[in-house]
């Protein structure tokens, strides 16, 4: 048995047109929202008034990231990533 031609089944091509466009657009949507600086992805799990008190927190020097992760319920990973998006957007 042989798998069907695109000659046989042109809905296949159609089909797949189709969803090149979407992917494509989805792309380009995607590279629009970033350029216009929209995180993506997930949530943040800090509001920006809980993520500007780490900051403060931080900048202190009396706190370990350790102690900030605790204190703020987060993974210390969560403290990295946002104490580098306060450097970004300096």
């Amino acid at each position: 048995m042989t798998s069907p031609s695109p000659l046989r089944c042109p809905g296949f091509m159609v089909a797949e047109f189709e969803r090149d466009l979407i992917v494509q657009r989805t792309k380009e949507g995607l590279a629009i929202a970033k350029a216009n600086g929209r995180l993506l992805g997930t949530k943040p799990k800090l509001s920006d008034r809980r993520a500007k008190e780490l900051r403060d927190d931080f900048d202190s020097g009396d706190y370990t990231l350790a102690e900030l992760a605790e204190d703020y319920r987060v993974s210390r990973a969560t403290i990295y990533r946002t104490l580098k998006r306060a450097v970004g957007s300096q």
